[in-house]
């Protein structure tokens, strides 16, 4: 079942967002513990759009956000797709600096892409109609879903 809205790409709507995740989340009965990569990416994607979006577009950005779950033989893929207004940026082509013993010590920027590309199973960029689209996915195995949700 997918399910898509549109909100504005201001910080302070960040919670709105997390209690969409939420509620759509229990509805699909899918597994708590499994939620985490899908709340911190969501986060991250938001959290850049409203920042350096905004910013770029001189204006506040519309964004488009889908949730999706789909069964795959035994297993079920969890997708989270944004696509917004702002001027094109991929985040996979950004260059990520890691280096730096300590978290202190590490530049600023680059680390929530970092974690959307460890988190994620599959991430997808394209630029189409003047906007940003960016559709991130992960299978949760067999083991961690509810029979209800799998229809065995």
């Amino acid at each position: 079942m997918t399910e898509s809205f549109e909100l504005l790409a201001e910080t302070n709507r960040l919670g709105f967002l997390q209690e969409k995740l939420q509620s759509w989340w229990c509805e699909q009965e899918l597994p708590e513990a499994q939620k985490f990569p899908f709340e911190l990416v969501l986060e991250e994607l938001f959290v850049n759009v409203a920042t350096h979006g905004n910013q770029q577009l001189g204006g506040i950005c519309t964004l488009t956000i889908s949730f999706g779950c789909e069964r795959i033989d035994s297993n079920c893929r969890v997708s989270l797709a944004l696509e917004d207004n702002a001027p094109p940026f991929n985040p996979l082509d950004a260059e990520i600096d890691l280096s730096g013993d300590r978290p202190a010590e590490k530049p600023i920027g680059g680390l929530g892409i970092h974690l959307t590309k460890t988190l994620m199973d599959n991430i997808d960029y394209a630029f189409l109609n003047g906007c940003n689209q960016i559709t991130v996915s992960k299978v949760l195995w067999r083991e961690e879903i509810p029979q209800a949700v799998l229809g065995d």
